[in-house]
């Protein structure tokens, strides 16, 4: 647009010069000096004209930026949201799946255990259902990891429910691949939290 505006400014001195020449006396000393007349108001034009231009470009750019600002603040907000509740599903499921293995709860079968399996299946339920609403907020490394500790989390559960189906002098060997087991979980849920804390942005 700017350009569009200086090529008209030029035609418009052009077609004026032409009309001095041969409608006014040929008085080069005159003619000399309605050409820098012209010339000095054409570039005052020029000179208006691409001041104009620039402040709309830059206010053009702000706006850009705000908007940009805007989308990510929002952008942000919801990836720290999915963040936040991805590890209170876990902690959750985590939680509840060692509260069944300490209250020896496997070895019963009556209500209480009914109970403590349908809230496990409940929690499992309710981290399936945030993933598949959700998930969509996580970087897809974090996603993985976040699958893989739940993974984890489940098949240490699930070794823990079938200790007592196996023939007794096995059992043992199975408790103690349980327990190893366990104790790799907080390293791994350390690593998962410290790449939750990398995504948020903090350093320390």
């Amino acid at each position: 647009m700017k350009h569009a505006v200086i090529f008209g400014l030029i035609g418009l001195l052009i077609g004026c010069l032409i009309s001095y020449l041969v409608f006014a006396s040929v008085n080069l000393l005159s003619a000399a000096g309605y050409v820098f007349n012209v010339v000095g108001g054409f570039a005052a034009l020029v000179a208006a004209v691409s001041y104009f231009a620039k402040q709309l470009f830059e206010h053009k750019m702000e706006l850009l930026a705000e908007q940009g600002k805007i989308t990510f603040s929002k952008t942000y907000q919801l990836r720290a949201e999915a963040i936040s509740e991805a590890h209170g599903r876990l902690l959750d499921y985590q939680e509840a799946i060692q509260m069944f293995s300490m209250s020896g709860l496997n070895h019963q079968n009556n209500e209480a255990r009914q109970n403590a399996v349908a809230n496990i299946n409940k929690l499992k339920d309710a981290y399936f259902d945030f993933m598949t609403r959700r998930a969509l907020y996580l970087p897809r490394a974090t996603e993985k990891k976040v699958r893989e500790y739940f993974t984890r989390l489940y098949q240490y559960h699930i070794q823990y429910v079938f200790i007592k189906d196996h023939p007794p002098k096995e059992r043992s060997v199975e408790l103690k691949k349980w327990l190893e087991a366990g104790e790799k979980m907080p390293d791994a849920l350390k690593a998962l939290e410290d790449d939750f804390r990398t995504v948020l942005g903090f350093t320390d």
